[in-house]
């Protein structure tokens, strides 16, 4: 998968350390909290009775608090469902709430190979949009494991108001100037019938809360533009970034929670992206 690198999270910063021989080492900041002094210590001394921060970490040593520190609290795979017809080129247009919108037969064999991705993983709990392909989408990701899925409105598609099943040409030439704004401003739409990005965002963020407090692994099958737009909340991004997001059909994107807060550790993983 993908790694994430600094998208978001607070850069390290790095803090110079003389060592015994008068060479400057760098420290980094998150290590410096109680082992700055200690590791000084150490090389004033020249004592004996202790390894020099160098040796402890060419093998890997922590102290037990430290560890426990950067071990994941919670694990979240945020996976976007399967391609449907209303997909294609010929089609395109926004789905919304509209029911019987199902994984076509591209959609069935990207789970699969999703499912296989996933395999080896703890996940004791799946969530899912109500919706027909997110439904699909979770239980085949579940039937293995024989877990129920559990249903959660807040996971829903963004509620289109009056684009809902619009072909995306037809929208173009009706909203213009909103589809404009959809495009490049998203947190600055308003549309008739539709809740905004913000309300989206605050529903999506809720329901991620609550399903990762209980902790291990687990899934949250959703949306596009839910789950970027659930993305930029975690990783304190403005919305209007979300464009910035093409959330793929069967991907996932992985979330841990760690004892600091919230880190994404890859987005938009688990097949090609085209």
């Amino acid at each position: 998968m993908p790694a994430l690198g600094s998208c978001g999270c607070p850069r390290t910063s790095i803090t110079p350390l003389k060592s015994a021989q008068g060479s400057s080492r760098p420290l980094p900041s998150w290590r410096s909290r109680g082992l700055r002094n200690e590791a000084v210590g150490r090389s004033s001394s020249r004592g004996n009775h202790e390894r020099s921060f160098r040796d402890r970490a060419t093998a890997g040593s922590l102290d037990r608090d430290t560890s426990k520190r950067y071990m994941p609290e919670t694990t979240v795979y945020l996976v976007r469902h399967g391609t449907h017809d209303w997909l294609r080129p010929e089609h395109n247009r926004f789905a919304g709430a509209i029911p019987g919108v199902a994984l076509n037969e591209q959609g069935r064999l990207e789970v699969q190979r999703l499912a296989g991705l996933l395999s080896g993983e703890p996940i004791t709990w799946i969530a899912a949009s109500p919706l027909q392909r997110t439904m699909e989408t979770a239980e085949m990701l579940a039937r293995a494991r024989h877990l129920d899925v559990e249903t959660d409105e807040r996971l829903l598609e963004w509620r289109c108001g009056v684009w809902e099943g619009m072909k995306i040409i037809e929208i173009q030439r009706r909203y213009p100037s909103e589809w404009k704004i959809w495009r490049e401003q998203p947190d600055l739409l308003r549309l008739p019938g539709a809740e905004t990005v913000d309300q989206m965002a605050a529903r999506m963020e809720v329901a991620y809360r609550a399903c990762s407090a209980r902790g291990g692994t687990g899934v949250l099958v959703s949306h596009q533009d839910p789950l970027a737009a659930l993305l930029c909340t975690l990783i304190g991004a403005p919305l209007r970034a979300m464009r910035a997001l093409d959330i793929q059909t069967a991907s996932l994107s992985t979330s841990h929670e760690m004892p600091y807060g919230t880190v994404i550790a890859a987005i938009n993983a688990g097949r090609p992206v085209a």
